[in-house]
C-alpha cells in the first residue's frame, strides 16, 4: 500500500460519511459499477469500496475511505501494485473515479475537488532537496537502466550529496516515498529499491554520527561541570 500521505483525494462540501453514501448512490446509478464491500474504520470513520467493470471485462476497484467528522476522503485503488509510478497510478484512479464523480455532481449539485498531495520533496521543507536531488537525476539520466552497477561514481556523488542535504536540513522523506519518487524520474523497479534502500542506510549512520556528537558534547559538558564542583 502507499503512504497515505501520497494518496491523491477529494474534499467535498459535506461530512465524510454523509459524502460516502452519495457516492455510493451516484455509482449504483452508472452502468459497469457496483458496490464491492463498505463498513467502518476502526480508528473511525467509514470506508467504501466501488467496483467497475470495463468493455473487455477488468475489473478495478477503488476504495473511498473518511475518517470521522472529516470532510477529507482518501482514495486508494485496490488492485495497483505499490510499484506503479505515481503518473501511471494517478492516471488509473481517474480513469475509474472521473465518471462516477460526474454522476455525482450532477445528482448533488456538489462541486467536490479532487485533489493530488504534492510529492515530499515539492513541500516547504523539501524544495532545496528537490534542487540536489534533480542535479542527481540530470547526471545519472544516461545510466537509467535495470542493475545499479550501471550508475558510474560521479553519479553516486550527486546521490550522496542528496542524502547529506536531507539529513542536514532534516527533510521529512521516507525510504518509501524516495522509492517512489525515484520511480517517477524513470528509474527502474530494481534501482528505485537499491538508491532507497542506500539512502535509508546513509542516514542512519548520519544519524548515528550526530547523537554521537552530542554525547560526546554533553559528556564534556558533565566533565567540566564536575571539575568545576571540585
Amino acid at each position: 500500500m502507499r503512504c497515505i500521505d501520497r494518496l491523491p483525494g477529494l474534499r467535498p462540501s459535506v461530512a465524510g460519511e454523509q459524502f460516502l453514501d452519495q457516492m455510493k448512490e451516484a455509482a449504483l446509478n452508472l452502468p459497469g459499477y457496483g458496490i464491492e464491500a463498505e463498513g467502518d474504520l476502526f480508528s473511525g470513520g467509514k470506508a467504501l469500496k466501488l467496483a467497475a467493470v470495463s468493455e473487455d471485462g477488468e475489473i478495478s476497484v477503488i476504495c473511498l475511505f473518511s475518517l470521522h467528522g472529516h470532510r477529507r476522503v482518501r482514495i486508494q485503488l485496490a488492485d495497483a501494485s505499490s510499484n506503479t509510478p505515481f503518473p501511471e497510478y494517478l492516471a488509473q484512479v481517474k480513469s475509474v473515479l472521473f465518471p462516477i464523480l460526474k454522476s455525482y455532481r450532477r445528482r448533488f449539485s456538489d462541486k467536490v475537488q479532487f485533489y493530488v498531495p504534492p510529492s515530499p520533496l515539492s513541500s516547504r521543507n523539501g524544495s532545496g532537496a528537490r534542487r540536489v536531488f534533480d542535479s542527481f537525476v540530470v547526471v545519472a539520466d544516461e545510466y537509467l537502466a535495470p542493475s545499479i552497477n550501471s550508475i558510474d561514481s560521479i553519479a553516486w556523488g550527486y546521490f550522496y550529496e542528496f542524502v547529506i542535504y536531507c539529513h542536514d536540513k532534516r527533510v521529512k522523506l521516507a525510504q518509501e516515498e524516495l522509492r517512489e519518487i525515484l520511480r517517477d524520474a524513470g528509474f527502474s523497479q530494481s534501482v528505485a529499491d537499491e538508491l532507497a534502500g542506500a539512502y535509508e542506510h546513509g542516514r542512519e549512520i548520519l544519524g548515528r554520527q550526530r547523537e554521537a556528537r552530542w554525547s560526546s558534547a554533553w559528556a564534556r559538558v558533565i566533565a567540566k561541570r564536575g571539575r568545576a564542583d571540585v
